[in-house]
């Protein structure tokens, strides 16, 4: 760990999370290191980014893990967070990237389109229950769109995850 002035998310130094697989578009492409497209949702900056991605990942991955089965959202899971890192290699090459915001987003993306292809599939007693969820979603988007400029945030790896 370092002092808070250098990772104020309780963590490693940047060094680190690089030799451990960090996006790093210059070592992708003239060192080949493609599998550094998937490594990144396996780190995280820190203690507090690891407990917030938890947090979305047992709350709603483990929900829609239950509803699609393991292999589906494994699936989801992981080429939303390879198309995240892609995205995040296009708007930012510049900078070392790293967490599974980018795979989450990616699920939140497949619950929207999931619940909007089913749509005509709801039992009258639960529309109300399922409008109730588009406007969660809605704004579980709405939040994740916002907040991912703040600094520190990998806002293309977010948007990227959405639109896997």
């Amino acid at each position: 760990l370092v002092p808070l002035a250098a990772n104020p998310l309780v963590g490693p130094h940047y060094h680190t999370l690089n030799a451990l697989g960090a996006k790093n578009v210059p070592r992708i492409l003239r060192y080949q290191e493609w599998w550094r497209l998937l490594t990144p949702m396996m780190l995280h900056t820190g203690v507090l980014h690891l407990l917030g991605n938890l947090l979305v990942q047992l709350r709603t991955g483990a929900m829609l893990e239950c509803i699609w089965g393991h292999s589906a959202w494994l699936l989801i899971y992981v080429a939303s967070g390879a198309y995240s890192a892609l995205a995040s290699c296009v708007a930012m090459p510049q900078q070392l990237s790293v967490g599974s915001s980018g795979s989450l987003c990616g699920l939140i993306g497949a619950w929207l389109a999931f619940t909007l292809i089913t749509w005509n599939q709801t039992l009258p007693y639960d529309v109300e229950e399922r409008d109730m969820q588009v406007a969660s979603i809605g704004f579980s988007i709405m939040m994740i769109v916002a907040l991912s400029f703040l600094p520190l945030l990998d806002y293309a790896a977010h948007l990227g995850g959405l639109l896997a």
